[in-house]
């Protein structure tokens, strides 16, 4: 219910956003998107600091992809819980350890763009992407084939918002 209303909110805020945004913003905001894996992910988690120079827009986008990481860790973990097969238990503990590294990387994420150390926190965003997917990687007693479909697909949806922040870090003015 609270996550209901939260997204509702949320997406009230953006649509009341969306009639204040200059076409400079437009522009700023479809530079750093236009590279990202979901457009409209993007516009959506960064429209809400228009006016924000890069480091805040890139705090912006890691939080939102903290949020996201952890949710899907929290998914993994009662995956973990239903496991039956030895192989299966050891996947979700290796893909909680991922997710734990990528919860991290993207807290260094965040320190480094505080301090507008642009270059390493686009190491830490990559990081944290590359510990998300392995999650996905192949495994011997449970190829990604086998991995349930909701876990493949809030993988992808962490991969869509792990991306924001890395090309945030990374775009060029």
């Amino acid at each position: 219910m609270v996550v209901c209303c939260r997204i509702l909110w949320f997406s009230l805020l953006i649509s009341t956003l969306l009639f204040s945004i200059s076409s400079a913003d437009q522009e700023f905001f479809d530079t750093i998107c236009a590279d990202t894996d979901n457009r409209t992910l993007c516009l959506q988690v960064l429209r809400d600091s228009a006016d924000a120079i890069r480091a805040i827009l890139g705090e912006t986008a890691a939080n939102a992809a903290l949020g996201q990481v952890k949710v899907t860790r929290d998914l993994i973990y009662a995956f973990a819980k239903r496991a039956h097969k030895p192989g299966e238990k050891e996947q979700y503990r290796n893909c909680i350890m991922s997710y734990n590294f990528a919860i991290e990387s993207l807290h260094k994420y965040k320190t480094a763009i505080a301090i507008k150390d642009f270059d390493t926190a686009n190491v830490r965003a990559s990081a944290a992407l590359t510990d998300a997917y392995s999650c996905s990687d192949e495994g011997p007693d449970m190829p990604p084939a086998n991995l349930p479909a909701k876990l493949k697909e809030a993988n992808q949806k962490d991969k869509a918002y792990i991306t924001i922040p890395l090309v945030v870090s990374n775009v060029k003015f």
